[in-house]
């Protein structure tokens, strides 16, 4: 008897007495046990079984499987099924206000824009004026500082010129490219305003390049409740404040939390989840790239989870092989590989995290 499977039940909703044991059947002992579960609370027959007292069987009931010493006990619990959302390939505009609105918030970047071309050119004379005076008595100094002064003022009124110029278009054109050009005037502006503080303060010094990549917000109107930072590393990728609905959380939060609380997704989703990722890994390895991440926001209003794979410019470069030696031998534990590998070896270990981390449940 002590090789014998008992199995009964208990209804919370009518709180009673838990049911008669019954013995396991010999045809379900044949099965495996998950099998047996799957088939017991996972199908749509399942779902309509009634216990004694009428409530549901697999909703309404606990469920109990013992064998000699040791009880099992199964509760059920609904989850939520989020579904994945990749940046779109186009973007599409539904606007009820239409060019009212837009209106409004390019008068708004204008005059922003032309209040900076106005101060850059104040700024720009003051400093001449000044430079002038202590100037005095030397030539070639002087010289040099008026060819950089004419420079500054080229490119200040060539960059007036074509701002004008992208404003007349972008009135001219539909919604759509209003919006484009709305965003794109916001962007350049916040990357002008740093350009011209940047020259103004380097005037008299050797000319400087700076160059700024623009990345999509993929958060952009999502009600985000939790974010995180993966690159399937484990060593030194947790953040201590994880309570914190503002912090970008790593690989070992991530872990923790699908322990505790896990985001189910259709095997649908992660088909495309992972399709997505496998294109992308290819090509960045095949570049040499490596210590990108994905980077997963969890919408809670919407039920997605919006990812995209960010921080890709990096190379493997020398400094970063050196790097990576100097963790592997000196710091990261045996059992784990520093968060800076080999491209290919990089590939691999991303597509594994993933692949491992995102849980699936079956389609519908």
């Amino acid at each position: 008897g002590s090789r014998r499977i008992w199995m009964w039940t208990r209804c919370l909703r009518c709180n009673g007495k838990p049911t008669q044991r019954v013995i396991i059947s010999s045809s379900a002992r044949n099965l495996s046990f998950g099998k047996f579960l799957e088939l017991s609370f996972s199908t749509h027959s399942a779902a309509k079984k009634l216990s004694t007292c009428g409530h549901l069987l697999h909703r309404d009931c606990l469920r109990f499987f013992g064998m000699g010493p040791k009880v099992a006990m199964f509760r059920y619990s609904s989850v939520e099924i989020y579904s994945a959302f990749k940046p779109p390939l186009t973007l599409e505009f539904h606007n009820p206000n239409k060019r009212e609105c837009l209106e409004v918030e390019f008068n708004n970047v204008l005059r922003k824009w032309r209040l900076l071309f106005s101060e850059a050119k104040n700024k720009v004379q003051i400093l001449k004026s000044g430079d002038s005076g202590q100037a005095l008595g030397e030539n070639t100094k002087a010289s040099v500082h008026d060819e950089l002064f004419l420079e500054v003022n080229r490119i200040l009124a060539q960059q007036k010129n074509e701002f004008e110029t992208f404003d007349l278009l972008v009135k001219s054109g539909t919604s759509a490219h209003g919006i484009l050009g709305l965003n794109w005037l916001h962007q350049l502006l916040l990357l002008g305003i740093y350009i011209w503080d940047v020259r103004l303060q380097h005037i008299l010094q050797y000319e400087t390049r700076t160059n700024f990549m623009v990345m999509e917000n993929i958060l952009f109107g999502r009600n985000i409740i939790r974010r995180y930072d993966l690159k399937g590393a484990l060593f030194s990728r947790y953040v201590l404040d994880s309570k914190n609905p503002e912090n970008v959380l790593l690989d070992q939060n991530f872990i923790e939390d699908m322990r505790a609380m896990p985001i189910y997704i259709e095997g649908k989703t992660k088909n495309l989840l992972e399709r997505a990722i496998w294109n992308d890994t290819a090509f960045l390895s095949r570049m040499t790239v490596m210590d990108y991440s994905l980077f997963v926001g969890v919408d809670k209003q919407k039920k997605e989870l919006v990812f995209g794979i960010i921080d890709y410019l990096r190379q493997y470069t020398w400094d970063k092989q050196l790097e990576s030696w100097v963790k592997t031998s000196l710091f990261v534990p045996k059992n784990l590989s520093p968060t800076v590998i080999s491209p290919k070896e990089y590939k691999i270990r991303f597509r594994a995290f993933m692949s491992q981390y995102f849980l699936s449940v079956p389609d519908a």
